[in-house]
């Protein structure tokens, strides 16, 4: 491996596992698996926000390769937990999931913008960003909606033709 090359993996490493890191903090009714900056080639032109409830290992693989996430697909125990997909455009700052609230069927993110270096100005070009979140079975399968970071969306079941 030449030294560019080199460069690249290792800011490649430490972005991966900063984004990780922090978007994870303080959630007890969550964990957020994975951030990554993607989305579906057709994702958001109509929507603001896409949402999809997981419930099965076949269904995952078929979104994560839809979604083109580089990193390996999670185990999931899958009886007692699901998995929720949200992707958007991220607002030129990354953002940190910081609690999450449940009330009946919907489901509430809070969240921050870490605006790092660029202080509070996160007005730059947006960039898609997807997130894998795992939850409770119950609470995923009774959900219908979604409010993340200011907009809302359907919740759509993973295996839906449609979505």
């Amino acid at each position: 491996m030449d030294t560019i090359q080199r460069k690249y993996f290792l800011l490649f490493i430490i972005l991966a596992f900063t984004s990780v890191n922090v978007s994870c903090q303080g959630l007890n009714d969550a964990n957020v698996l994975l951030t990554e900056q993607t989305l579906p080639a057709s994702a958001i032109e109509d929507q603001e926000l896409l949402a999809y409830g997981i419930d099965n290992s076949e269904t995952l693989e078929q979104k994560w390769n839809e979604f083109e996430f580089s990193a390996s697909i999670p185990d999931v125990n899958w009886s007692t937990s699901s998995l929720i997909i949200i992707g958007m455009m991220e607002p030129g700052c990354e953002i940190i999931v910081t609690e999450v609230q449940i009330q009946e069927t919907e489901l509430l993110f809070k969240t921050e913008l870490d605006t790092g270096l660029f202080s509070d100005d996160c007005s730059m070009e947006a960039n898609p960003v997807s997130f894998v979140i795992e939850m409770e079975k119950e609470t995923v399968h009774n959900a219908e909606k979604v409010q993340f970071h200011g907009k809302e969306a359907d919740i759509l079941n993973g295996t839906d033709p449609s979505s």
